[in-house]
């Protein structure tokens, strides 16, 4: 390629170039459009993670349960096992209150699904979220999307309250996972110390 050939084509990138981010700054609707694409990216990127350590905890603490049920609760009958007694007990309650409020994070937790004519005219629907429309007849629901086309301002709102209600929504479920994971971590200590406890102290050596 000449060098005439070279500096055309650059000329006609930074043309492109100078179209595209001109046609940003004049473009409002461009940016908000992008701010919710990516918001709700970020959202239900979020929500994944969240649900996958809620899943690694629940299996997690699944093993542990079941190793203790078949291995170390049939012991505690033998003479020389009592002194396990109460590291076993702590084991297993701190496990399963890991398993009951995991099991209560990841529960799925589905809506009456359905909306009134006056939700759409108050724009107090979202329709968006399957929670709010998947028990109505299909006919409606597409009316009601048809009516939303028309208005910009329908749309976004709705948006907002996706937004809106998936950050509550995750809110929470941190809130939770931090609380499991903390008593987890406290169990696994406690019974860990208590098992070293009963051991040293109370094993059948010094009886």
């Amino acid at each position: 390629m000449s060098n005439n050939k070279k500096l055309k084509a650059s000329i006609k990138k930074e043309a492109m170039l100078k179209d595209g981010l001109e046609g940003l700054e004049t473009s409002p609707e461009r940016a908000i459009q992008s701010f919710y694409m990516i918001s709700l990216k970020n959202h239900i990127k979020l929500a994944a993670i969240a649900d996958t350590k809620a899943n690694i905890l629940l299996s997690v603490n699944a093993i542990i349960i079941s190793l203790v049920l078949t291995n170390l609760i049939s012991k505690i009958g033998e003479p020389n096992n009592k002194h396990l007694t109460i590291p076993i007990i702590i084991i297993l309650i701190s496990s399963l209150l890991c398993v009951v409020i995991t099991i209560f994070i990841t529960r799925p937790n589905v809506t009456e699904g359905k909306f009134t004519q006056d939700d759409i005219k108050n724009n107090k629907v979202n329709l968006a979220f399957f929670g709010n429309f998947h028990s109505m007849d299909y006919k409606a629901y597409e009316a009601a999307v048809n009516d939303m086309h028309s208005k910009n301002n329908y749309i976004y709102g709705a948006l907002t309250k996706d937004l809106y209600f998936l950050g509550d929504v995750m809110s929470l479920k941190y809130k939770w996972l931090r609380i499991v994971y903390t008593i987890f971590l406290v169990g696994l200590i406690v019974s860990a110390l208590a098992f070293g406890i009963a051991i040293k102290f109370f094993g059948p050596h010094l009886s």
